[in-house]
């Protein structure tokens, strides 16, 4: 039976580059939600003020 071990240090590497990467996802959607709320606000912007004429 072949048993893989790993040390502390890999295990605390390979959290940390994960956290990272899950860190940039969200930094990433929360970005994204950003750019639609405003592309969509500007849109309701414009066609309200094109119903206002």
């Amino acid at each position: 039976m072949y048993i893989n071990t790993i040390t502390g240090k890999e295990i605390e590497q390979l959290s940390n580059r994960y956290s990272k990467i899950i860190f940039i996802y969200l930094l990433e959607i929360y970005c994204y939600y950003i750019v639609l709320e405003v592309i969509i606000l500007n849109n309701l912007n414009c066609t309200l003020i094109l119903r206002a004429y």
